[in-house]
């Protein structure tokens, strides 16, 4: 098991130190390029990795961001999650699974 996050009940067999950055970094240095879509898989993290990704979301290039997140998302309008999108002037919308396996 890898985390960002250790978890109380888990047990680690070692630990790493590693390398972090925030995607306003990354893009801001040239490391990566702006992106038009992000696609998120960071259980659980994904207030931290928004939170630095503000200046993405000021860019005309980004058209989506794809998540996983409790879909009541769309109904809490007090979540630090629907406030980084809506005022960034994104739409908020669930999105069906296909697949027949449960997370």
């Amino acid at each position: 098991m890898s985390t960002l996050k250790p978890w109380e009940k888990a047990h680690y067999s070692s630990k790493m130190l590693c390398w972090c950055d925030t995607g306003d970094n990354l893009i801001s240095n040239h490391i990566l390029p702006k992106p038009t879509v992000i696609k998120l898989d960071v259980e659980g993290s994904e207030l931290e990795v928004l939170t630095g990704m503000k200046h993405v979301f000021q860019s005309e290039n980004l058209r989506a961001v794809i998540f996983e997140e409790d879909s009541k998302l769309l109904e809490k309008k007090d979540n630090p999650l629907y406030k980084i999108f809506i005022e960034a002037s994104f739409t908020i919308e669930a999105l069906s699974r296909n697949e027949k396996t449960k997370h």
